[in-house]
């Protein structure tokens, strides 16, 4: 903690602070350094919150984001985009600061980031007039070509003539309907590698860390069994009784909620696949035929990962009371 020492302290804070800028800078104008520039944004505000203190990272925040509107005129959208990771990055800090496990610092992560880009999206809507879970006639178009290359090599050739009549309609539809759970899977995806990556940082920097428990002992909380409750009374609630808004946030609860427990099934199983005791040759023929039967293998990791939070499969002694 720097804050005793006034000159030095605002000397780290100037660095991070333009470090901070020239992440999203490299973010907006290198288009292959988008998602990195996404990931490490955080990074030199979780550093401010860790050797200065949360007013300076807000502060940094601040400046930053007003340099770059100032700096870019044109560029309000995906400004207002990078807001909320500006913001994980300062409860990072807190979190990191306070010594709070990496589980519990994962799922506030993921509960940050998932409304945080709500409420970007709103701004965005509000202050840009911009409609961020809408498709634009680009994407419309887009959507449409893909389609069109997509039956040119026969890829929908077996499905039913009624269907094929309006493919472009529903699947357009289809996608437009996931806009918003695929924003919020993207930013959870980011914050849980801004989460990594910040450890890597911090590692090296000599910062005293609570360990990471291994990926097949993730463990989840039989709550989390909820989210999957109330998404599905929200989709029949939507649908039968016509109340589209209603539907499509319990559509899209259940579409967030399925890479979820998609990927709490994985840890499941690659806890029995290390655990069980069989022959090398056939533990890698399973996952081969894994592979091969790929929506199969889906189908088993989602199951695993809805089970898992009631039942406790794995006996972990995580979830002794």
């Amino acid at each position: 903690m720097l804050t005793g020492n006034k000159p030095r302290a605002l000397s780290e804070w100037a660095f991070f602070t333009s470090l901070a800028i020239l992440f999203v800078l490299a973010g907006l104008y290198v288009p292959f350094l988008g998602l990195l520039a996404t990931v490490v944004f955080p990074l030199p505000l979780i550093l401010l919150v860790l050797r200065l203190d949360t007013r300076y990272a807000g502060l940094s925040l601040v400046v930053a984001g007003t340099c770059l509107f100032i700096l870019l005129p044109g560029q309000t959208p995906s400004l207002l985009m990078l807001l909320p990771v500006g913001f994980l990055g300062i409860l990072y800090g807190l979190l990191f600061k306070n010594q709070v496990s990496p589980g519990a610092s994962i799922l506030s992560g993921l509960a940050g980031a998932t409304l945080l880009t709500l409420l970007s999206a709103l701004l965005i809507d509000i202050l840009a007039g911009i409609k961020l879970f809408a498709l634009d006639q680009d994407s419309r178009l887009f959507v449409e070509q893909w389609l069109a290359t997509n039956s040119g090599v026969g890829v929908f050739s077996d499905l039913p003539p009624e269907l094929q009549g309006n493919l472009n309609q529903n699947v357009t539809s289809l996608y437009e309907l996931f806009i918003p759970g695929q924003y919020i899977v993207a930013s959870a995806a980011a914050a849980v590698l801004s989460y990594f990556a910040a450890r890597i940082v911090l590692k090296r920097m000599q910062f005293e860390l609570p360990p990471v428990p291994a990926f097949s002992r993730v463990l989840c909380p039989w709550y989390i069994v909820w989210g999957l409750i109330v998404g599905l009374s929200m989709t029949l609630v939507g649908d039968y009784l016509s109340i589209p808004l209603v539907g499509i946030i319990g559509k899209n609860m259940l579409f967030v909620l399925f890479y979820f427990h998609l990927v709490l099934g994985i840890s499941v199983a690659m806890y029995f696949f290390r655990s069980v005791k069989l022959a090398r040759a056939f533990k890698l023929a399973l996952l081969a035929l894994g592979l091969v039967y790929l929506p199969f293998s889906i189908s088993i990791f989602l199951m695993l990962g809805v089970v898992d939070p009631l039942i406790n499969m794995r006996k972990l002694p995580e979830a002794k009371e």
